[in-house]
C-alpha cells in the first residue's frame, strides 16, 4: 500500500526535515516534491538535499512540475512563458501565457526538466494535469506549429472555428507529448505517473484515458475529483476510483488517487478520511493528498482548520496500512 502526500512553499532543509518526520508519522511513504521554474532556477541543490532528507527518511519521491509553462497544474508562476517563440496562440491570433506543446522548444526545456529532476534525485515524475489552455473568447492552440502538424496529419489547413478534429488533435497532441517526456524519463531511469483532469474540467485535456494508461512509458495512472464542497462528492470518488481501477487492471498500470485536502471547509473534515476509505474500498492501493498540514502555509487554499484535516488524513492512511 501506497499513502503519500504532496509538499511544497519550504526550502529550507532544517525545516524540511522536521516536516518529513511529521509525514512519515502520518502514515505517508511517498512524498511529491513541487519542482517548479523557480525552483529549478534557483533552488536546484537545495532540492537535491531535500529530495535526500526524504530517501534517508523511507519515502520514495515524486517530483511534479508544479506550473510549468502553463501546461501542467498548480499556483506556481511561469518565467519561461516570456519567450514568445514557444507560446500558445488562441483562434483570434493572440499569444498566450501558457507554451505550446507541439513546439520543439518547449519539448526540449522539459527534456532538460527531467535531467534536472533526476539530478535532484527523484524517484517518479509526476506529470500533473497536462492541458492546453482554456480561452474564454475562442480556443487554443493556433500557433504555426500546430497548424502545420494539423496539416500533416488531416490533409488540410486547420480551421478557424473548433470542431471536432482540432478537439482530437487537441487530445492526440497531449498524448504525443506525454510520450516523448515519458519516454525520455524512462530512458533516464524514472517511472512516470500522469494525473489526468477529472471529465468535467474546463480545460482541454485529455478525455480517452486509454491513450495514457496504454503508454508503455507510463508506470502510475491517476486523478484527482475534489470538489469535496459538493453534495455528490462520495459518488464522483467512487466513480473515478473504480475508472482508475479498471483502466490500470486493463492496462497492468498501478492506479492513484488524490485526496483533497485543501479548501476544505469547517465541518467538512470528515469528507477527508471518507473519501480515502472509498477509494481503498474500490481497490486503489496508490493514494495521494494535496497537500502537507491542509495546505496551512498558502492562504489562498488553506482549510478552515488545517490540523483537522491532516488528522483525518492520518486516520484514513492508518486504517490502509
Amino acid at each position: 500500500m501506497k499513502t503519500g502526500i504532496s509538499y511544497f512553499g519550504n526550502r529550507n532543509p532544517k525545516w524540511v526535515k522536521k516536516d518529513m518526520v511529521d509525514i512519515v508519522e502520518h502514515n505517508c511513504n511517498f512524498v511529491l516534491h513541487t519542482f517548479s521554474e523557480y525552483d529549478r532556477i534557483f533552488y536546484k541543490d537545495t532540492m537535491k538535499e531535500i529530495m535526500h532528507i526524504s530517501h534517508k527518511l523511507g519515502l520514495d519521491v515524486y517530483v511534479d512540475p508544479w506550473g510549468v509553462g502553463g501546461v501542467f497544474g498548480g499556483e506556481a508562476l511561469s518565467h519561461i512563458i516570456s519567450n514568445t517563440d514557444i507560446h500558445q496562440v488562441d483562434s483570434n491570433g493572440n499569444r498566450l501565457p501558457a507554451c505550446c506543446i507541439n513546439n520543439p522548444g518547449f519539448i526540449e526545456f522539459i527534456h532538460q526538466w527531467i535531467e534536472d529532476a533526476k539530478y535532484i534525485g527523484g524517484d517518479v515524475l509526476f506529470w500533473d494535469e497536462p492541458h492546453f489552455y482554456s480561452v474564454k473568447n475562442g480556443w487554443a492552440c493556433r500557433c504555426g506549429y500546430c497548424r502545420e502538424e494539423f496539416k500533416r496529419k488531416y490533409g488540410h489547413n486547420m480551421p478557424d472555428d473548433i470542431d471536432d478534429e482540432v478537439v482530437e488533435f487537441r487530445e492526440n497532441s497531449i498524448v504525443g507529448f506525454l510520450q516523448k517526456v515519458t519516454g525520455y524519463g524512462k530512458r533516464l531511469g524514472m517511472k512516470s505517473a500522469v494525473c489526468l483532469l477529472p471529465e468535467e474540467s474546463s480545460k482541454p485535456n485529455v478525455k480517452d484515458w486509454a491513450k495514457i494508461a496504454g503508454m508503455e512509458s507510463v508506470d502510475i495512472i491517476a486523478t484527482d475529483p475534489y470538489r469535496y464542497h459538493e453534495s455528490d462528492f462520495e459518488e464522483r470518488v467512487r466513480t473515478y476510483a473504480n475508472r482508475i481501477f479498471r483502466m490500470a487492471k486493463n492496462f497492468g498500470k498501478e492506479g492513484q488517487m488524490w485526496v483533497q485536502c485543501f479548501s476544505i471547509r469547517k465541518g467538512d473534515e470528515w469528507k477527508v478520511k471518507r473519501a480515502v476509505k472509498i477509494i481503498f474500498g474500490e481497490g486503489i492501493r496508490n493514494i495521494g493528498a494535496w497537500s502537507y498540514d491542509g495546505t496551512s502555509y498558502m492562504s489562498y487554499i488553506k482549510c478552515d482548520n488545517p490540523k483537522k484535516v491532516w488528522g483525518k488524513l492520518k486516520e484514513g492512511y492508518r486504517v490502509c496500512t
